[in-house]
């Protein structure tokens, strides 16, 4: 069993195998390692062979050390440091004559390589120079040849050719400064000139139907191949024109001042437009490329040249524009857009937005929406002839609303009178528009159904208030589940009769009614 050593007696052998100044000892536990050469008591008596190792060990450490004492001395020898340096500085030098080889070599390899560069460069510009001067030629040729299909009229060849000389002249974009380049180029635009006028002096021809210089579809067809070519504002001038010539006669025939053009012949102006798209339809279909939209356009232009007339025939008319005037043309306005919408299959706004080209056009119901004020206000009028009769009623006019004595959730038939007419009012105006004017007609709905409630609470000054009072305390005792006072319901049976206490009960029902259809008709639900 391993025991404790004094403290005295270890600080004595720390002090003895204390190691000489400027070596630092590794960390030794003292008296772990003791305790490892006498783990027991009976350990000591063999403390003679332990110190025997000992000896031997520490023997052995210091010829070790020798050993390495005499290594170090030798690599130390200053004779031996000096070969070492000399082999360095060697080393060094010889490095240095390498790259100073290297250099020269490097020099020499491009002085040799110099005329193969030479020739490479050459040889890269000639390639140049030949594509170049090829494209030239076949751009010059092309030129030529382009003459000779414009002469002839052949716009099939006049698209083939052209689509290839711009392709070139693309090319030689950057060598425009080049005095030979520079008079190519210029015949190059005065060409496309060239054809872009011989275009439209047959496009013009065809659309004139000038019987002196018939021009054939399949003509017209390839012409707009030719068009395609020169680019995209050749062919908006060319739609644009089409268009301007075929609503020529709407102008003139539909002007906002003539009798034709009024509101009342509103759906003339429709069924002109519709017998255009449907002889449109027929004689241009095989002529004008499909991808050019040409009837969408024509339809854009129609809404638009219409749109700016029946704005201008709203506003002079002024006060003297009819709700039935109004929603008759603007029914018309509606037809003709889902007309439009069926034939195309997408709504007129996107027709409008697809072909328009700089600001969009506005549809044409969308001009009478800032005019709906004349539907709002007679509404408003309606509303106040109908309520002028319930205003001050009489206890005649209440007895003869009055319904079965089994009905116990009677209410007054003027209620509901007034909820059917603003549902069909909200129907007929949410059929025309869902903007501004709808939030107006609920602010008239909003404002009669105060001047109603109103109305009726002027009843109950015919009718004692206290009854009523008294009534609701019975309904919420009621609802409480607490049974009201007989005595009270007793003196109220004895004070007040049994009509007035019914109009009352009516009064009550009808206010119930009214609020739960508003929050009805007020719901999104219902307004969709």
């Amino acid at each position: 069993m391993q025991k404790e050593l004094p403290k005295e007696l270890l600080i004595t052998i720390d002090r003895i195998l204390k190691p000489e100044e400027g070596y630092k000892a590794p960390e030794t536990n003292i008296q772990d390692a003791l305790n490892e050469l006498f783990p027991d008591e009976d350990s000591l008596g063999q403390i003679n062979v332990i110190q025997e190792q000992l000896k031997q060990q520490r023997e052995a450490l210091q010829a070790e050390v020798q050993s390495l004492a005499e290594i170090l001395k030798k690599e130390q020898d200053p004779e031996r440091m000096g070969r070492i340096q000399e082999l360095i500085f060697a080393l060094l030098a010889q490095m240095n004559r390498i790259r100073e080889k290297a250099t020269e070599s490097e020099a020499i390899v491009r002085a040799i390589t110099k005329d193969i560069q030479r020739l490479d460069y050459a040889k890269k510009n000639l390639s140049l120079s030949m594509t170049t001067l090829k494209r030239l030629q076949m751009l010059v040729n092309g030129l030529e040849q382009l003459d000779i299909y414009v002469r002839q009229r052949s716009y099939t060849q006049i698209a083939q050719t052209l689509a290839a000389i711009k392709e070139l002249s693309n090319f030689f974009k950057p060598y425009s400064a080049i005095e030979r380049i520079a008079a190519v180029w210029k015949r190059v635009q005065q060409s496309q000139g060239v054809v872009r006028g011989l275009v439209e002096e047959d496009f013009d021809a065809f659309l004139l139907k000038d019987p002196s210089k018939p021009i054939a579809n399949s003509v017209v067809a390839d012409s707009c191949l030719v068009i395609d070519v020169l680019g995209e504002e050749v062919r908006n001038h060319v739609i644009e024109r089409f268009c301007a010539m075929e609503l020529k006669d709407y102008r003139r025939i539909f002007r906002p001042t003539d009798e034709a053009g009024q509101l009342d012949n509103i759906s003339r102006r429709f069924s002109w437009f519709r017998r255009i798209i449907n002889l449109h339809d027929e004689e241009y279909s095989n002529v004008f490329p499909e991808s050019w939209n040409v009837g969408k356009v024509l339809c854009a232009k129609f809404t638009e040249t219409t749109a700016e007339d029946i704005n201008t025939l709203l506003t002079r008319l002024g006060p003297k524009l009819t709700v039935t005037t109004l929603l008759e043309s603007l029914q018309q306005a509606l037809d003709f857009e889902a007309f439009i919408s069926r034939k195309y299959g997408i709504q007129l706004s996107d027709v409008i937005n697809n072909t328009s080209r700089g600001n969009p056009s506005r549809a044409i119901s969308v001009v009478f929406e800032k005019h709906m004020g004349v539907f709002v206000e007679a509404q408003d009028r309606a509303i106040a002839d109908m309520t002028a009769g319930w205003r001050m009623p009489t206890r005649a006019s209440l007895e003869e609303s009055t319904p079965k004595e089994e009905d116990a959730h009677a209410v007054l038939q003027s209620s509901g009178d007034l909820f059917y007419f603003y549902g069909q009012t909200l129907e007929q105006c949410a059929k025309f528009t869902t903007g501004r004017p709808l939030f107006d007609l609920f602010l008239i709905f909003r404002k009669w159904l105060k001047v109603y409630a109103g109305q009726w609470y002027l009843i109950t000054v015919k009718v004692p208030l206290l009854l009523i009072f008294e009534i609701e305390e019975f309904l919420l005792q009621a609802l409480r589940r607490k049974e009201p006072v007989a005595k009270d319901r007793k003196s109220s049976e004895t004070r007040y009769s049994a009509l007035e206490q019914r109009d009352v009960c009516r009064i009550l029902n009808t206010a119930d009614y009214c609020h739960r259809t508003a929050l009805q008709v007020s719901s999104p639900d219902e307004m969709r």
